[in-house]
């Protein structure tokens, strides 16, 4: 019988060999000067899951006859837009939809590709832009890093897609400062000696911890997260939003009874930090039946993940996945260039299912 054992030399040897393998050059290889077209989908089959497309092509010129090409003869399940050199396409994520003949026909029309319907690998979209001054680039760094770190059911409108509301945007930073405080309080040295012991108890008893320990250790927790916020809220500072500090601290504690109440919670804070209505019945019947989408009032369609840095007056924002690319790319580099940012740039950042098991080093 063969044992695996971790030897910590391979283990550390491995991890600084992943260390030292430099990041893959940032692609920024399209160029945008404000050509956007759009042709929406009026007739979205989301059941059959969607399936995203973008072609850069040598020129915008080249990108909107290719425009031209795909929408003249257009499936109302079909999303298509020229965005710069690029011609961006949802499509049903069918066996025999019109996904694969877009692809091709793409292809035919000089565009270089890149499709989520592959399977060697995956991509994401960088774009960046530089600003009128390092004030107005540090501003919309700011907006844009609040906004992607909040989680996405509590997330208000993207900046791109309406104007921002400073007492939204107050909330927003509120339930941040929030959770810093309460990850702070999680690294106390006696819950952090807590948690080592409960690994060491679980080791030994192969995989069987105590429950009454465990048990303790939560509740050891949330008395020093409480703690930690009722503190923030004591010092009334005019910058943070009271009624979501109160919120957070008449928050139930997790359990399948409680459930209800936790649904509950969760909708006010939702309503406390974006200022939205409550999701109709029939939108919140609607996220119940998509696989996958757990959180209250979050929605597919305005899923957006990534990271903005800033250096000086230049934004870059990496890795960005959208729920709706043919909506939030064009209207992303649109507000950017209305807040007076100019020589916006993006690419395609492909990866590979090598590139991933290489990630992992040798063992």
């Amino acid at each position: 019988m063969t044992v695996f054992q971790f030897d910590p030399a391979r283990l550390d040897g491995a991890a600084a060999q992943g260390r030292a393998k430099p990041e893959p050059a940032l692609v920024l290889d399209g160029q945008y000067a404000g050509e956007i077209r759009r042709a929406p989908a009026t007739k979205l089959d989301e059941k059959a899951g969607l399936r995203f497309i973008i072609a850069q092509f040598a020129s915008s010129e080249a990108a909107h006859q290719a425009y031209g090409q795909l929408t003249a003869a257009q499936s109302p399940a079909v999303d298509v837009a020229q965005f710069g050199q690029s011609v961006l396409v949802q499509a049903p994520q069918k066996k025999n939809g019109p996904a694969q003949k877009i692809h091709e026909a793409l292809v035919e029309a000089g565009g270089k590709v890149a499709d989520t319907g592959e399977s060697n690998g995956w991509f994401n979209i960088n774009l960046c832009a530089v600003a009128p001054s390092p004030a107005a680039a540090a501003r919309i760094h700011g907006d844009l890093d609040a906004w992607l770190l909040m989680p996405p059911h509590f997330r208000p409108p993207a900046p791109w897609l309406s104007e921002p509301d400073p007492a939204v945007r107050r909330a927003c930073e509120t339930y941040l400062k929030i959770e810093k405080v309460k990850r702070d309080a999680a690294q106390a040295p006696e819950l952090l000696q807590r948690q080592k012991r409960s690994m060491i108890t679980q080791i030994l008893n192969r995989g069987k911890g105590d429950r009454n320990f465990y048990q303790e250790t939560n509740a050891l927790r949330d008395r020093l997260q409480r703690t930690a916020v009722e503190w923030i809220r004591a010092a009334h500072d005019p910058a943070l939003d009271d009624a979501v500090l109160a919120h957070e601290l008449a928050r139930p504690q997790p359990s399948l009874e409680n459930r209800e109440a936790f649904v509950k919670w969760n909708a006010e804070m939702r309503r406390l930090i974006t200022h939205l209505a409550p999701p109709t019945q029939e939108a919140a019947v609607e996220n119940e039946d998509d696989e996958g989408d757990e959180e209250e009032g979050s929605n597919w369609r305005d899923a957006v993940s990534g990271k903005v840095t800033v250096a000086d007056r230049t934004i870059t924002l990496q890795e960005l996945n959208f729920g709706t690319p043919a909506r939030d790319l064009p209207a992303l580099a649109d507000w950017l260039s209305a807040c007076g940012f100019a020589d916006v740039r993006y690419g395609v950042q492909k990866h590979t299912l090598r590139e991933l098991s290489e990630s992992f080093g040798k063992f």
